[in-house]
């Protein structure tokens, strides 16, 4: 028998902010930090409060302020991040002390990004969030490791409180993607087997679990949910995770292989479909 038929899809990656998995996109999470207890209590503009940035947080921060909201304070910024954000919204005090974040009525949420402290410190600062009950939105992953989610989502029950996780919007295909592996492929019929290629140019475990966990945002959508994992490669505490493959199997045994690639010039990830 020959070999089976492909189809490659090169994808370029976005900093376009997505609010979490299946919560809404930036319209209603503004609704929700506004006033959680009374959603229709809009009369006055957004307040946010910036603890670090990055790309992902200045791209929110861009479009919440389209949409009429005002940073009032930042802290831990790196220059080029507080520059544009003096830029963006007038009137932005800057603090040195990040616990002013936690003063009531400051604002209406906290937005927490990857410049804040180091990981270990930001996982510490936004349980004190979480526990003051501070709506608040953090880029996500927070941290390669498991358990610190785990441990913020139980402080979030506890308190009753409201914790977004900022991710990259899905790839523009993936909706396309989604149709292909439950109806099949116009050229190739029915999807065997799909791998999602990740290309990065650091291999380090952090880099590669770092785009993993991002990647299982949207992998989780269009599988509709994830039923099981299998992992294949390094020791946990080797320095290089570039062999590291998953395999992601979801509802109506839909699955997705999930490995790494040197990067590329002309796109970000690669997705291979097989078929019959």
């Amino acid at each position: 028998p020959g070999a089976a038929a492909t189809v490659k899809i090169q994808v370029r990656s976005t900093v376009e902010p997505w609010i979490g998995v299946s919560m809404g996109r930036l319209p209603s999470i503004i609704d929700c930090c506004r006033n959680p207890g009374n959603r229709d209590a809009m009369s006055d503009p957004l307040k946010l409060a910036l603890l670090g940035a990055d790309d992902l947080v200045m791209s929110f921060c861009r479009r919440a302020i389209g949409d009429g909201a005002h940073i009032v304070w930042a802290s831990d910024l790196k220059p080029a991040h507080q520059q544009n954000i003096l830029e963006l919204s007038h009137g932005v005090t800057i603090d040195a002390n990040w616990e002013t974040a936690l003063a009531p009525g400051l604002a209406d949420a906290v937005v927490v990004g990857h410049d804040s402290a180091d990981p270990d410190e930001t996982i510490e600062r936004l349980k004190r969030l979480v526990i003051d009950g501070i709506p608040t939105v953090a880029t996500f992953p927070v941290s390669t490791a498991v358990l610190p989610h785990y441990e913020l989502e139980m402080l979030r029950q506890d308190a009753g409180g409201l914790l977004w996780m900022l991710a990259p919007a899905p790839p523009a295909v993936i909706n396309q993607l989604s149709e292909w592996l439950r109806e099949g492929h116009p050229e190739i019929g029915t999807v065997r087997q799909t791998s999602w290629i990740r290309h990065l140019d650091d291999s380090s475990k952090s880099a590669v679990l770092f785009e993993f966990a991002r990647d299982v945002c949207f992998l989780s959508e269009l599988l509709g949910g994830i039923h099981s994992v299998t992992a294949l490669g390094p020791e946990a505490d080797a320095v290089d995770f570039a062999s590291l493959q998953v395999q992601l199997l979801g509802s109506d045994d839909l699955a997705v292989s999930w490995s790494t690639s040197p990067a590329q010039h002309d796109c970000d990830v690669t997705i291979v479909l097989a078929g019959e």
